[in-house]
């Protein structure tokens, strides 16, 4: 089976460490926490300070689709040229100055060699590189609204390609007033030239999002007024149409389209974890089917993270509550078999596969790392560490094989996992690191973030970034491959 249509991306809500002994279904969901154009990719600046946050839709019980041009002006659209990026330019404004300008700069960082053997391989300590620089920021996101309130809260994204990009987002929920549950999430979708909010009519956490195309979108609800639900985009009118779970599973955690009318979701049949394992359900041509996972001794589990490297390889991150709790399993689908591992220490995060052959996963172990593993998931090489702790992560490859992994902490006060008054500033600043076959590199993003996602679209040399942002979400861009 091919490569499925769409960028591989890795984002989750897992337990958090504070929430390990909680073990009702919503009381785990409430926890959230931890949960992919050239060298001349140049942003077009925002509008000035004082610009309107773009069309307010009203009038609706679950609002109009929005449309957000980059710049606000008629025609405005971010610019994909192939030719080089001056150095400095649009620099002179820093973000957050009066105009809003976006900041784009040379990339820049240093460079460390990872170790490459056994999993007891200690590899050099990714020095920081300060401010991270080589990522520009698109501003017209956070511009999106939906009946009168901004789209600050990002769950999931998903791409197909450059100008197909897709990231599920919510109203802020530290707002005084925030609008009807019904209209409070919407899908925006990127074009090539801007972004327009589409609403799902439905609110809850979000398990995940995935496609084959801008007009085959699926999104997963991991619980909602009425459960577990996953809403089909079938066609270019916008019309979200729910797509029934199997009978008899009451939770789902996570989701992975693999190709037209085929898809996998993590679920379990009740919301305890306790006992036994979960299951992953598949959905092929109207049916589902239940798909054993793999045992480990005295370790039920369930996975909570979902990713593809094409329809034959697919990975996952499991969460144990046996003898141990917490995310520490690793589960591979190769070809028509399962296969299970376990992290040697730490917490597991996302998982992500840049070749068959060449699987990584992100861990906090103390510190924030990320691991080389083998395809049979017995061998695990530290290639990265930050030196710093965080609680939300993004993982992404490129289709070229370049690792980019962002970490956040957004469990400080006033962050958007929090809520309350923020003071103008959100979480911390964002740790990343870049891989490109064994070499590293690694810096920080100014501080303002709250939860994270990211795509690596196919064919593309950019990664995107996003994150939650208490005025609207944040959206930025790297060309990370030649």
């Amino acid at each position: 089976m091919g490569r499925p249509s769409g960028a591989r991306t890795s984002t989750h809500a897992a337990l958090l460490l504070t929430c390990a002994s909680i073990l009702t279904c919503a009381s785990i969901l409430a926890c959230g926490g931890r949960a992919n154009p050239s060298a001349g990719y140049l942003p077009v600046p925002s509008a000035p300070g004082g610009a309107s946050r773009g069309v307010d839709t009203t009038g609706s019980s679950t609002g109009a689709a929005q449309t957000v041009v980059p710049g606000g002006g008629q025609g405005a659209g971010l610019s994909y040229g192939s030719g080089a990026v001056a150095s400095g330019a649009n620099s002179g404004e820093p973000y957050g100055g009066a105009t809003g300008s976006v900041v784009e700069t040379q990339e820049a960082g240093a460079a460390v060699t990872g170790s490459v053997g056994a999993s007891s391989a200690a590899p050099a300590m990714i020095q920081q590189a300060g401010t991270c620089v080589g990522w520009s920021e698109d501003p017209s996101l956070g511009l999106l609204t939906l009946n009168g309130a901004a789209l600050g809260d990002v769950s999931a994204a998903w791409a197909s390609s450059e100008t197909d990009i897709h990231v599920v987002l919510g109203a802020d929920s530290s707002v005084s007033a925030p609008p009807p549950a019904s209209s409070a999430m919407a899908v925006a979708h990127w074009n090539g030239s801007q972004w327009r909010a589409d609403p799902l009519g439905l609110t809850g956490a979000i398990g995940g999002i995935s496609g084959t195309s801008g007009s085959d979108l699926w999104v997963l609800f991991k619980e909602s007024p009425s459960g577990p639900r996953i809403l089909r985009n079938k066609g270019a009118t916008g019309t979200w149409t729910p797509l029934p779970l199997a009978a008899g599973y009451s939770c789902a955690f996570a989701l992975v389209v693999l190709g037209p009318e085929h898809a996998l979701v993590s679920a379990r049949q009740d919301c305890n974890l306790l006992g036994y394992s979960g299951a992953v359900l598949e959905y092929l041509n109207g049916s589902w089917k239940a798909l054993a996972l793999p045992q480990q001794p005295n370790e039920p589990y369930s996975l909570f993270t979902l990713s593809a490297f094409d329809a034959s390889h697919v990975y996952g991150v499991g969460y144990a509550y046996g003898g141990k709790m917490g995310a520490f399993v690793l589960d591979s689908f190769v070809g028509s078999a399962w296969a299970t591992g376990l992290v040697p220490g730490g917490w597991l995060e996302n998982v992500v596969a840049a070749a068959p052959d060449r699987i990584y996963a992100s861990a906090s172990n103390g510190n924030d790392q990320l691991y080389a593993v083998s395809a049979d998931l017995a061998s695990w090489t530290l290639e990265a560490d930050t030196g710093s702790t965080s609680y939300s992560n993004a993982l992404v490859a490129t289709q070229k094989g370049t690792v980019v992994s962002a970490w956040v902490s957004n469990m400080i006060p006033g962050s958007s996992f929090s809520g309350g008054p923020t003071g103008g500033v959100l979480g911390s600043p964002v740790s990343i690191v870049e891989l490109r076959g064994n070499v590293g590199s690694s810096c920080d993003l100014l501080q303002g973030f709250g939860q994270l996602a990211a795509v690596a679209p196919p064919a593309s040399p950019f990664v995107h970034l996003f994150a939650s942002g208490p005025a609207g979400a944040r959206h930025w861009v790297k060309r990370v491959d030649p």
